[in-house]
Formats: structure tokens, sequence, C-alpha cells
């Protein structure tokens, strides 16, 4: 499926059996190493590239809106590298935050459209 065709809304309609994941240990953001880049496409859309150089482990990606509400979540599963675009036009509001957390620690990205 191109990346232009995956939507936003259709990402928040899967199940998220792993957006609750909890880590044994408290993440702390100075000894995270997770690098987040988030490129507008077009108005409103998104392509968000999350680099874990550890990728042996896995990560979950949180996109919130400016009050901190969950929009979305899911695993990155045991990769160095993740690229994927994200459809915001159906979601109100012009800031959101892009979370992402290891064992390690976790990393935040805010997107201002």
């Amino acid at each position: 499926m191109p990346m232009k065709k995956v939507t936003f809304m259709a990402l928040l309609m899967i199940t998220f059996a792993y957006a609750n994941h909890s880590f044994a240990e408290q993440p702390n953001a100075s000894q995270a190493s997770i690098k987040i880049t988030a490129t507008q496409a077009e108005q409103k859309k998104v392509i968000i590239r999350v680099i874990n150089p550890n990728g042996k482990q896995n990560a979950i990606l949180k996109i919130k809106d400016e009050k901190g509400r969950q929009l979305h979540a899911e695993t990155i599963h045991h990769r160095a590298v993740f690229i994927r675009a994200y459809d915001f036009s159906k979601i109100p509001g012009e800031k959101y935050i892009v979370e992402v957390r290891t064992k390690k620690g976790a990393t935040i990205q805010i997107i201002d459209m």
C-alpha cells in the first residue's frame, strides 16, 4: 500500500495490543538515544521518521494532541529506522506531540502545523 494512501484515521481503528505496554524500569529522558524527525509532506500530512540506534529493543510511538490526550499509539518492533506517513486532516488542532519511549528513556517532538 503506498504511503500516501495510509491515513491517520485508518490507523486509529487498528487495535493497539501493545499500546499500553509498560516497562519495568522508569524511563529517563537523558538516557534516550532516539531521534524523531517530522517532515510536513502536505497540509496536515506528516512523515515521521524515528531512528533508534539500539534497534534490538521495542519502542512505543505515541501521538497526542496539544492537551496530552492520546490520539494514536503503536509499537515499533526491533527496528533501527521507522518511517510512516500520518494524515492529521480529520483531527482538530494545530499542534501535536510525538513521543517515542524505550526502556532507556523517552524522546518528544512537537509538530506545529
